[in-house]
């Protein structure tokens, strides 16, 4: 077992109204080990931030716990000696736990998915591990965990090749309560949804790698309805009401159905914004906030958008990120998260291996330095769209295991690739400062949005001033190869608001 100690470097945070920043961080491995560490999900946190899921290298699972302002609190990999482990999914329960999912596969083609409960300060309280004959050819694979309205959870993969659906309902403590298997289809799950306020769950994906396919089951693993979309790849749903909204490809963007599965209306693509799965990012996903729904897709060209959409397919407001995204969160402060897997275009960088940034925003999708509004519409179409019913089966199957992971810590550096910020609250006027590079080897530049009257102001550990910079203008130079190797902080002063923050010297 590898022994690494955990280093917390907090390279900027935002010092002034922090309910209304928004901000860009890059999260990576140290130099020592370079290590390449991707996002695959995303949940909120107890600190009003979230927790990054993700693996590390492509050898051991990954665990970051984000504050509000980006800040890295703890770290987790999870590794086995025998195995690769992956973490596909993360969910905060209802008893303010942590609820992983992912797979395991060794170079002896035994293969396998488990569920991880943990709490908040990163310990193991209960792990389980079922035995699955999994295609694992590519990284797109599917392993969800899920909360119900009876506070079970419910977990599922899929075996396309097997034509196998397997989903396992444990109770708080990890116990199987039952397990079942669902044949009949070459079906891959991309998504399973609770909505918490009846009885029953969705599980969605595709169909002969062609078509849409909804399953709606009981609780108690009953199948209730299926319904197949014909052409209509369907990677994630959630549910407004009693209707449900389902994420799709091809030139068909967003499907609207009923609680029965049927049709309503759809949407279709204007541009290049196919929802294109990039292997760095696993599948375009789709989440609500009060009546609105949250979209987010990644096209061919590694570009992606986030979009705001009402309960008529309109779009409200929309986000462009030079990189493909891996997830999107909202928080209990409706502060959005949304984590890319760089290296990322638009953000200043000579990092050259795979690390995780995230942008924070706002659900008016605020844009900062390190993405940008873009105008582009989304209209409707009066296509019907072909469903038909698929013949399933439910069988009872064995249960899981008890598997034990080594936990360790791993030595992260987060900073800021550029930061954005609000200025006075009286007059909400923004204020944007893009800081780079945050490790340098002695000059770091400050940009500033708007042209005006500032000071930056650098300090040693001890709190000793070592430099003033007057700045009349939108941009500046500090200078620090005069100083030792180490750890310096600045401050910005300007327009009623201030900034602080951490620049590393080479």
């Amino acid at each position: 077992m590898k022994t690494l100690t955990l280093i917390c470097l907090t390279f900027c945070s935002v010092a002034i109204f922090a309910q209304d920043t928004t901000f860009t961080k890059r999260y990576y491995a140290d130099d020592s080990n370079y290590e390449n560490i991707r996002s695959r999900g995303l949940t909120s946190n107890l600190e009003s931030g979230v927790v990054i899921c993700g693996e590390l290298t492509y050898n051991d699972g990954l665990v970051m716990n984000i504050d509000s302002l980006g800040n890295h609190i703890w770290n987790r990999s999870l590794s086995d000696p025998n195995f690769y482990i992956k973490i596909m999914n993360g969910l905060t329960t209802l008893d303010s736990s942590l609820l992983l999912s992912g797979y395991t596969y060794g170079n002896d083609d035994m293969e396998s998915f488990f569920c991880i409960k943990m709490n908040f300060q990163g310990d193991t309280l209960w792990s389980r591990t079922f035995e699955m004959n999994m295609d694992i050819g590519g990284e797109s694979e599917f392993v969800g965990v899920e909360q119900l309205s009876d506070s079970s959870y419910v977990l599922m993969t899929s075996n396309p090749s097997d034509s196998l659906i397997k989903v396992i309902k444990l109770n708080a403590n990890g116990d199987n309560e039952w397990e079942k298997s669902i044949e009949g289809r070459s079906f891959e799950v991309s998504s399973i949804y609770s909505d918490m306020e009846d009885t029953t769950f969705l599980i969605a994906g595709f169909v002969n790698d062609l078509h849409g396919g909804i399953i709606k089951m009981t609780n108690e693993g009953e199948i209730i309805w299926s319904r197949l979309y014909t052409d209509k790849r369907i990677y994630d749903v959630t549910m407004l009401g009693s209707e449900i909204y389902a994420l799709n490809n091809s030139n068909i963007w967003l499907m609207k159905l009923s609680e029965n599965g049927n049709f309503l209306w759809l949407k279709e693509k204007e541009g290049i914004y196919d929802p294109f799965i990039e292997p760095r990012s696993g599948y375009p996903t789709l989440t609500k906030f009060n009546d609105t729904l949250l979209a987010v897709n990644t096209n061919e060209y590694l570009s992606s958008r986030v979009l705001t959409v009402d309960t008529s397919g309109s779009t409200v407001n929309q986000l462009h990120i030079d990189g493909p995204v891996s997830h999107v969160e909202i928080n209990k402060n409706k502060r959005v998260f949304v984590s890319v897997n760089g290296p990322t275009y638009g953000i200043k960088d000579l990092l050259g291996r795979d690390h995780v940034v995230l942008i924070t925003t706002n659900t008016d999708l605020e844009p900062s330095f390190c993405s940008s509004s873009i105008s582009q519409t989304f209209t409707g179409n009066t296509d019907t769209v072909f469903i038909d019913s698929m013949n399933l089966t439910v069988s009872n199957s064995s249960h899981g295991i008890n598997t034990d992971y080594f936990l360790d810590s791993l030595i992260l550096t987060d900073d800021n690739s550029c930061i954005s910020f609000f200025g006075n609250l009286d007059t909400q006027e923004k204020i944007d400062v893009k800081v780079y590079p945050n490790i340098t080897n002695g000059l770091t530049y400050f940009d500033f949005s708007k042209t005006d009257t500032y000071k930056i102001i650098l300090y040693s550990l001890e709190g000793n001033r070592l430099q003033e910079v007057e700045v009349n203008g939108n941009s500046a130079l500090v200078d620090l190869s005069s100083y030792s190797s180490g750890l310096y902080i600045y401050k910005v002063f300007g327009n009623g608001a201030t900034l602080s923050g951490k620049i590393v010297k080479r």
